[in-house]
């Protein structure tokens, strides 16, 4: 349900390639691999063996599931794509339809990447090459339907820095049509992927990202985001990428406080009556006259400044130069985490941060000047675990 998550055993252990490090997993429903069949097809993982002492050279290889990826084979042909040129990695693989081929994505080295195609997942055929300005690595690439006309869709190109590339794609080659913009300008949030074989009947593109946030202590490192639900709109002469939290999350919603039409005056707040230690917030605020307003969330300032046209989330400070004169944001905050919503999800900021266990408070303020909370919405959230 994208809320509840079981942890299973290690799926695939290093070799003599090397470790094993980012790729993607996809059905081969049509058996082209020929590692399952059309009645029990295979999930089939393609990833870079590389990132070890015992190894140079990064290489693409494959494994394979035929029980819903319980246990993992490893393709005895491996690796599949030998190594091009540095640490070239982070193979993405999909199905395209219209030229039924599959298709890959890789980060070669700097700012360029390149274009595979296969008939059968194991042997590749390059195709094309791209090179995108002060991007990096974890390349992905897939089709929305623009404003939900499912008559006309484009194609986005992603890298890990957030920054995406709006075009078309012949199956081959990707043809920009815009320039890049990016969905998180500043935050924590790393290497974002999207599901393949999400069903028909749900219709979604959701990604998760990898959320950079170090956690003393613990027995593991870091986390992943909340998942989102991708859709694209057309904004004058430009199409936007918009990311908002499943709506999933929405059923571990508890306790609600809310507030409507309220103003904050000048050097004011207005603190929820309800605490807690997570939290789903939804508010809407008309700036009016005030030159700095927002949230104090568990500590951590999440505000607009209008000063400077600078939305700012902990230490994230992200130029919006031009706005409304009102400000709709979500957000959701987890343990050690802050997620921010703005701009109809144009625009993410999700912030790692090491929140104190006895601030458990919200409040909502304004400077210099007086602001308007239109509604306000506070629940409190219950562990996905």
């Amino acid at each position: 349900d994208l809320v509840h998550w079981k942890e299973m055993p290690v799926a695939i252990y290093p070799d003599e390639h090397g470790a094993i490090s980012t790729g993607s997993t996809v059905i081969d429903h049509q058996n082209t691999s020929g590692l399952g069949s059309v009645a029990n097809p295979a999930a089939v993982a393609i990833y870079t063996a590389g990132h070890a002492s015992w190894v140079e050279k990064f290489t693409q290889c494959i494994a394979y599931s035929v029980d819903q990826g319980r246990s993992w084979s490893k393709y005895d042909g491996n690796p599949v794509m030998d190594h091009i040129m540095y640490k070239n990695r982070d193979p993405k693989v999909i199905w395209h339809e219209e030229g039924e081929r599959w298709v890959m994505v890789l980060y070669i080295d700097r700012n360029d990447y390149a274009i595979f195609t296969s008939k059968n997942l194991l042997e590749w055929e390059h195709q094309s090459d791209l090179s995108i300005p002060r991007a990096t690595e974890c390349p992905e690439m897939f089709s929305l339907p623009v404003d939900g006309n499912p008559d006309e869709k484009k194609w986005v190109f992603w890298v890990a820095n957030s920054t995406y590339l709006i075009g078309d794609f012949d199956g081959r080659v990707f043809h920009p049509e815009q320039e890049g913009r990016k969905l998180q300008p500043s935050g924590d949030s790393y290497a974002a992927q999207t599901w393949s074989d999400i069903p028909e009947s749900d219709g979604r593109r959701i990604q998760i990202a990898w959320l950079r946030q170090n956690m003393p202590g613990m027995p593991w490192g870091q986390c992943m985001t909340v998942p989102q639900s991708l859709a694209f709109v057309r904004r004058e002469k430009e199409i936007v990428l918009l990311a908002q939290p499943v709506e999933e999350l929405k059923t571990l919603r508890s306790e609600r406080w809310s507030i409507n039409e309220v103003n904050i005056q000048a050097g004011h707040s207005i603190m929820a009556e309800i605490t807690g230690e997570l939290f789903d917030i939804e508010i809407d605020l008309q700036i009016g006259t005030a030159e700095c307003l927002g949230l104090i969330v568990r500590g951590v300032p999440v505000f607009y400044d209008c000063r400077y046209s600078s939305l700012v989330c902990g230490g994230n400070t992200v130029s919006v130069p031009t706005i409304e004169e009102r400000l709709t944001w979500r957000i959701l905050v987890d343990k050690m985490s802050i997620e921010l919503y703005a701009d109809q999800g144009a625009l993410t900021i999700a912030h790692g941060c090491l929140i104190p266990e006895w601030e458990r408070t919200v409040k909502v303020f304004s400077h210099r000047g007086t602001a308007t909370i239109s509604s306000m919405k506070v629940w409190q959230i219950c562990s996905a675990w």
